[in-house]
């Protein structure tokens, strides 16, 4: 007699172990998605502060002479400028990073300038 399909153990026994494998991968694939995630958003403050020391050489004048004073820049100062394009999106949150209370802080250091990135942990943490 010829037998035609899979019996009922042989089904379960799939179902089971797709089940196992779905159990182990879904984790390490949601893990991995976080960590991107996270790396993009630390990327993104980079490329923040990056627009900051562009905006900081063409504006020299307004920047501190004094060991220790500081000056900030907004990132709607930057958007305006043109340092950065529009809006960003904090792939972590989901929101953007707010156009005022997002700031770059630039401190003189002796004769060199600290570039220290400032914002609402509340609504955006990377």
């Amino acid at each position: 007699m010829k037998k035609n399909g899979f019996t009922l153990a042989e089904l379960l026994g799939v179902i089971v172990i797709l089940s196992l494998v779905s159990i182990i991968t879904i984790p390490a694939v949601t893990d991995s998605l976080n960590n991107y995630k996270g790396k993009v958003c630390k990327t993104q403050l980079d490329e923040i502060v990056s627009a900051a020391r562009a905006w900081a050489n063409d504006n020299v004048l307004k920047l501190p002479t004094d060991n220790g004073a500081t000056y900030t820049v907004t990132l709607e100062t930057l958007s305006e400028y043109g340092y950065i394009d529009g809006t960003i999106e904090n792939p972590v949150t989901k929101k953007n990073f707010d156009l005022k209370t997002t700031k770059v802080v630039i401190t003189r250091s002796g004769k060199r300038y600290t570039y220290k990135i400032s914002y609402d942990t509340a609504t955006n943490s990377c």
